[in-house]
C-alpha cells in the first residue's frame, strides 16, 4: 500500500479521502486539546502523589488511536498513552496503557477480527500513531502533534489508505477542499467527539474552507511568508536530522507485538526474565517497557496494583560499555522513567570494591603528617598470559565457595575448641568456685555446637543450598544473637544450684519444679540486724509446699524434730509428718548451712512465689545456699587489671566469637582456599596461576568479580548493625535490567542479578547469544540464577530494519543459514522469501575490493551520503580501523563536511563524524549507513567472528555497503550478502 504524505500529496487522493483525512486531523487535535487542558489544570491542583502522572500526561498527551467497528456498539474510537495517571475519558475513549482498553489499543493490528460479550464481533479498521514535539519546539506545540501516521483498511466501499501528516496544526492551515463537495460519512462523524453534533454542523465546517478560482482542481492555502514543513517519521526523526535520535521511541511501547506485550506486562511474581531476540527486534525497548510497567506500580491509582517499592529512581539498569548509557538514558526519558539510573558494570564493581574493601587498604600517617592509604592487594598491571575464561564461570564460583567453606569449617571448629574464659576473670567472686566458670562456658559452647552442626553440614556441601557459603554470616550472626537472647540477656534471672550447674529462671513455677527434682530445699532469707546493728542476711524458715519438699530435707542430710525437741523424725517418718503436718510445729537442721530453723507449711505455690518475687527465696543444695533470683552471671560487672576496668563475661566471650568473622577479608579467604584446597579446582589446568597471583597479592579484573560474587553469597541476609559494612548485605534495587547480557561473563551476570531485591527477583535480561563477541562470556545463563528459575522469551521480528526488507532479510538469512539458528524459521517457505528479499533491492551493495585498495572509493561513498545520516565504518578489529582512518583522514576532510574519528565509545549525537570502529563498539547501536570493510580477513569458521559479522550487518537502518573479496566468500555467506546481480557477476 502506498504511503501518502499530506497535505503535499492531496492531489493523489479522492475528494472523499481528502475530506475524511481533514476531519480526522481536526478531531485528533480537539481530543489532544481536551487531554492537555485537563492535565494542565490537574498538574497544578492534584496531590503530590498524582502530580507526577499528570506531568507525564501533559508531556505525552496520547500516542495512539484505534478505530473499531463493532456488531453491537457501532464504531468505537479508543485512545491510549504511555502516561500512567488516574485520568480516563469515556467521551474520548481514552484509557491508561495497562488497563484492558489500553492493552487492546497497544496490541491492536490493522484488520484484526475478534469477538467480545460487549461488542459482539468487531474489526479494527484504522490505527493512528502520533509523535509529539520535543526540544525547543515542545512548549509552543504542547497542543499539537509533530506526526500522525495512520493506516486504514478497505471498508464499506472505501479504499484502504496509509498516510503521514507532519505538524498537524500547520497542515490544517495548508489544507484545501475538493472542488465538488460530497456528503461524506466517516468514522469521525460517528466518533465520541462529534456524535452529538447535528448534520448541519458538519456542513457548516465545510463552508469555512477557502476556494480559489484557478484552473487546477486543488490548491494549497499559503501565507505570504510561507513556512516550510519539515518531514518527520513516527519516531520523531526528521529527514535532515535522523542521527539526533539516539534512544527508543514511545512508538515501540504503544505498538508491541503480542510476545513483546507479554514481556512488558510481566507481573512482579514472574521473577528473572530473559528477553532474547534477533538484532533489531526491540528487545531493549521491551525490557525498558517492563521496567516502566514496574515503575508505574509506584504511581498507579489502582490500589490492588499499587506497590511503592518500584520507584524508577530506586531501580537500575546495567550496561557493559559507556556508549549505551546515553542511548538508554534517552530511551528512559521517552518512556517517562528518566530517573532510572543507567550505569556501566565497572561502576558497580568500583562501588562495591570500596564497600567490600577488596584491596584491604590501610591508613597510615606520612612523613609530613598527611593520611596515606596503601592497598594490600594491587591490580595486575599486565595482561594475563593464559586463558582465564574458566575463572569467570559459575562452576568456578561454586568450586571457590566449596573450598572456602572447607577452610571456614576448620576455623569454626578451632574457634569452638579454643573458646575460654580469660584467667583474670576467674578471680571474680561468683567465678572463683572451681567449676562455676566452666559451667557457664559449657552453656555457650553447647549452644554454639548445636547451631554449628547444621552450618558444618552446609559448609561441607551436603545441605542442598545453592552454595556452600549461602547466608553464612547471617547464620553465624543468628547463632550469636541466639546466645545473646538466651544467655546474655541482662533481664533474665538465674540460679546456681551447684558449682557445676547454672539455670535460667524463665518461669517461676517451672524453675521451682526443676529445683525440687534436684532435691533442693527451699529456704526464706531475710535481711535483719545483727547484734552489732548491721544489716545481714539470715535464713528464717524452710518452706514446704509439697511432699517432695519434705523429702528433699532428708535428701540434703537434714534432720527434723519437734519445736520442743521431744520428737526426732527420720526419712522413714516422712509420710507420718506429711499426714499430720497441720498439727506439727517442726524445726530442722541442714548442717553446715542452717540450724534449728523452723519449717513453714505453704498452702499453695503463691505462698512460695511471693518470696521469690521479693527475692527472698533461696535454695539449699550440696551444703550450699543460693538465691533463686540471681542476676545474669554473664553480664555482671567484673573489674580487671590495676585500673579496675569494668568488663563482663559476656563481653569477653562475645569478642572471641565475633573475632572469627570480623577478621575475614575476601581476598585472603580466596587466596588461602586456593593454596590450601587446590583439589576443589582439580578440573582446571590453570588453578596454579590463579593461586600464585593471589599469593603475590595481585588482583585481575575477573578476580574482583569472583570476590564480589563470593561476598554477595556470604552476606546474603546479613543485616546486623554489629557487622562491619563490608560484611553486611548491601541495599537491593526493586528491579534490575541488564542490557547485552551475552557480553558479560557468568559471574558478572550473577553479581548484577543479585543486586535485585530477593523479594521480587525482578531481573530483566536483554541479549542475543548470536551477538556474543568475546571468548569466555556467558554460556549458561540458567546457572547464573541459582535461587530462582529463569523465564525466557524469544523475539523474532527485526523491527529496526522492518521498513527496509532487503536489509532485514539479509541479517535474518545470515543468522538462519550461517549461524544455524533454526528457531527463526516459522514456515518452510521462510528461507526462500528471505533469499528473494536479500538479493533484490538497492539498500545493499558489495564492492569487490580488498582492504588495502578501498581508500578512494570509500571516501567517495562517504561524501555521497545525505547530510544528517549517521555513518559507521566497521573493520574486523580496532587496529585496522585506526589504520584505515589514518589513510583516508585528509581526503575525507577535504571532500566532505565530516570528520573521521576512531571510536571505542561512540557518541551518535556527533552527526558530523564518521565513526571508524569495530563490531564490539557498535553493539546495541544503530546507524543510517553502515560500511563494512575487510571481509576478506574474516575467519568464517570462527563462531565469534560470525557473530561480529552478524552484529555489523544488522546495525544499518537505510544502507549497508560491504568491501571484500566476493570470490572467497563461502556459498552460504554469499547467498546472504550478495545481491542477485552481484551473484551473477561472481
Amino acid at each position: 500500500m502506498a504511503i501518502y504524505r499530506l497535505p503535499e500529496q492531496l492531489d493523489q487522493l479522492s475528494d472523499e479521502q481528502s475530506s475524511e483525512r481533514h476531519s480526522v486531523v481536526k478531531t485528533e487535535l480537539d481530543a489532544l486539546d481536551e487531554v492537555i487542558s485537563y492535565a494542565e489544570e490537574r498538574r497544578r491542583s492534584a496531590s503530590a502523589f498524582q502530580r507526577r502522572g499528570y506531568e507525564e500526561l501533559y508531556r505525552h498527551g496520547f500516542g495512539k488511536t484505534v478505530v473499531i467497528d463493532t456488531e453491537y456498539s457501532g464504531r468505537q474510537v479508543l485512545r491510549t498513552s504511555l502516561a500512567t495517571c488516574d485520568y480516563a475519558s469515556t467521551k474520548l475513549g481514552y484509557a491508561t496503557p495497562d488497563s484492558p482498553i489500553g492493552r487492546l489499543c497497544r496490541q491492536a493490528q490493522i484488520g484484526l477480527k475478534s469477538e467480545s460479550n460487549q461488542w459482539g464481533r468487531y474489526t479494527i479498521v484504522e490505527i493512528r500513531n502520533f509523535a509529539r514535539f520535543s526540544g525547543i519546539e515542545a512548549a509552543q506545540n504542547i497542543k499539537n502533534f509533530q506526526v500522525m501516521e495512520s493506516t486504514s483498511i478497505a471498508d464499506k466501499g472505501k479504499q484502504g489508505l496509509q498516510t503521514v501528516i507532519n505538524n498537524l496544526k500547520l497542515s490544517l492551515q495548508r489544507w484545501y477542499r475538493p472542488k465538488h463537495q460530497q456528503a461524506v460519512v466517516t468514522d469521525v462523524a460517528l466518533s465520541p467527539l462529534l456524535e452529538n453534533i447535528p448534520a448541519d454542523g458538519i456542513e457548516q465546517e465545510s463552508e469555512n474552507w477557502l476556494d480559489f478560482a484557478t484552473g487546477q482542481d486543488y490548491e494549497l492555502f499559503q501565507d505570504d511568508a510561507e513556512e516550510q514543513l519539515n518531514h518527520y517519521d513516527i519516531y520523531g526523526r526528521s529527514d535532515d536530522d535522523r542521527d539526533d535520535y539516539i534512544g527508543l521511541s514511545s512508538y515501540f511501547f504503544l505498538n508491541p507485538t503480542e510476545e513483546q506485550l507479554r514481556v512488558m506486562t510481566g507481573a512482579t511474581t514472574t521473577g528473572p526474565m530473559l528477553v532474547e531476540g534477533v538484532a533489531g527486534s526491540g528487545k531493549t525497548c521491551v525490557a525498558l517497557g517492563r521496567a516502566k510497567t514496574l515503575c508505574d506500580l509506584a504511581r498507579t491509582p489502582d490500589e490492588e496494583q499499587f506497590n511503592a517499592d518500584f520507584l524508577d529512581e530506586s531501580s537500575v539498569g546495567f550496561v557493559r560499555t559507556g556508549e549505551l548509557v546515553n542511548y538508554l538514558k534517552a530511551s528512559c526519558q521517552s518512556l517517562s522513567i528518566d530517573k532510572l539510573p543507567i550505569e556501566e558494570y565497572r561502576s558497580l564493581v568500583y562501588r562495591l570494591n570500596n564497600v567490600r574493601q577488596l584491596e584491604q587498604r590501610s591508613t597510615s600517617t606520612g612523613a609530613e603528617g598527611q593520611k596515606v592509604t596503601r592497598a594490600r592487594y594491587t591490580n595486575v598491571s599486565e595482561n594475563l598470559s593464559y586463558d582465564f575464561s574458566a575463572e569467570t564461570t559459575m562452576n568456578w564460583l561454586h568450586a571457590s565457595a566449596q573450598a572456602i567453606g572447607a577452610l571456614l569449617q576448620l576455623e569454626l571448629e578451632k574457634q569452638l575448641a579454643s573458646l575460654s574464659i580469660p584467667a583474670e576473670l576467674l578471680k571474680a567472686h561468683f567465678l572463683a568456685e572451681t567449676k562455676a566458670g566452666n559451667a557457664l562456658l559449657e552453656l555457650v559452647k553447647r549452644s554454639l555446637a548445636s547451631d554449628y552442626a547444621s552450618l558444618f553440614n552446609q559448609l561441607s556441601g551436603h545441605s542442598g543450598d545453592a552454595f556452600a557459603l549461602d547466608n553464612l554470616l547471617s547464620r553465624l550472626v543468628n547463632a550469636y544473637e541466639r546466645i545473646e537472647r538466651d544467655l546474655f540477656d541482662k533481664n533474665t534471672l538465674w540460679v546456681h544450684p551447684s558449682e557445676e550447674e547454672w539455670l535460667i529462671v524463665k518461669e517461676a513455677k517451672a524453675a521451682v519444679t526443676t529445683l525440687r527434682e534436684m532435691s533442693v530445699v527451699l529456704v526464706v532469707v531475710e535481711r535483719v540486724r545483727d547484734e552489732n546493728d548491721r544489716i545481714r542476711r539470715k535464713a528464717t524458715e524452710i518452706l514446704i509446699e509439697t511432699y517432695t519438699d519434705l523429702l528433699n530435707i532428708f535428701a540434703q542430710n537434714g534432720s527434723v524434730r519437734s519445736e520442743d525437741g521431744l520428737s526426732v523424725y527420720v526419712a522413714e517418718d516422712a509420710e507420718i509428718i506429711w499426714e499430720c503436718r497441720t498439727d506439727l510445729k517442726l524445726v530442722c537442721d541442714i548442717p553446715p548451712v542452717v540450724n534449728s530453723i523452723k519449717i513453714t507449711w505453704a498452702k499453695d505455690f503463691d505462698a512460695v512465689n511471693i518470696h521469690l518475687i521479693n527475692q527472698k527465696l533461696f535454695g539449699i543444695n550440696k551444703k550450699r545456699i543460693f538465691s533463686l533470683s540471681e542476676s545474669n552471671p554473664f553480664v555482671r560487672k567484673i573489674e580487671v587489671g590495676e585500673e579496675k576496668t569494668q568488663t563482663s563475661l559476656a563481653a569477653r566471650l562475645r569478642s572471641q566469637m565475633q573475632r572469627i568473622y570480623s577478621s575475614w577479608q575476601y581476598a585472603d579467604l580466596y587466596r588461602d582456599a586456593l593454596l590450601s584446597f587446590p583439589q576443589y579446582w582439580q578440573d582446571y589446568s590453570h588453578v596454579s596461576q590463579a593461586s600464585e597471583r593471589l599469593k603475590a597479592k595481585l588482583l585481575a579484573d575477573h578476580d574482583k568479580d569472583i570476590l564480589l560474587a563470593l561476598a554477595q553469597i556470604i552476606t546474603r541476609g546479613a543485616q546486623s548493625s554489629r557487622l562491619a559494612p563490608r560484611l553486611q548485605e548491601q541495599p537491593c534495587y526493586p528491579s534490575v535490567f541488564i542490557d547485552e547480557v551475552q557480553d558479560f561473563t557468568e559471574v558478572q551476570v550473577f553479581l548484577m542479578a543479585q543486586q535485585a531485591d530477593p523479594k521480587y527477583h525482578a531481573v530483566t535480561l536483554v541479549g542475543d547469544m548470536h551477538q556474543q563477541l568475546g571468548r569466555g562470556n556467558v554460556r549458561d545463563l540458567d546457572a547464573c540464577f541459582p535461587y530462582h528459575s529463569l523465564t525466557k522469551f524469544l523475539l523474532k521480528e527485526n523491527k529496526r530494519q522492518e521498513r527496509e526488507p532487503q536489509l532485514a532479510a539479509t541479517s535474518m538469512l545470515f543468522r538462519a543459514l550461517v549461524q544455524n539458528d533454526s528457531r527463526l524459521q516459522e514456515s518452510a517457505g521462510q528461507l526462500t522469501l528471505w533469499r528473494e528479499q536479500a538479493q533484490n533491492g538497492t539498500n545493499k551493495k558489495f564492492i569487490n575490493q580488498p582492504f588495502d585498495n578501498i581508500d578512494a572509493e570509500l571516501v567517495d561513498l562517504i561524501s555521497e551520503q545525505p547530510h544528517g545520516r549517521t555513518i559507521a565504518v566497521i573493520c574486523p578489529d580496532l587496529a585496522l580501523a585506526r589504520e584505515l582512518e589514518e589513510r583516508v583522514r585528509n581526503d575525507l576532510i577535504q571532500k566532505s563536511s565530516r570528520t573521521p574519528r576512531v571510536a571505542e565509545h561512540i557518541d551518535l549525537a556527533q552527526k558530523y563524524q564518521v565513526h571508524f570502529s569495530c563490531a564490539e563498539n557498535v553493539k546495541g547501536l544503530e546507524f543510517d549507513t553502515m560500511i563494512y570493510v575487510g571481509l576478506e580477513k574474516i575467519d568464517w569458521a570462527n563462531p565469534q567472528e560470525l557473530n561480529k559479522v552478524y552484529v555489523t550487518i544488522s546495525r544499518p537502518r537505510k544502507r549497508l555497503i560491504m568491501f571484500g573479496n566476493q570470490y572467497d566468500l563461502p556459498d552460504t555467506v554469499a547467498t546472504c550478502l550478495l545481491t542477485y546481480s552481484e551473484c551473477r557477476s561472481a
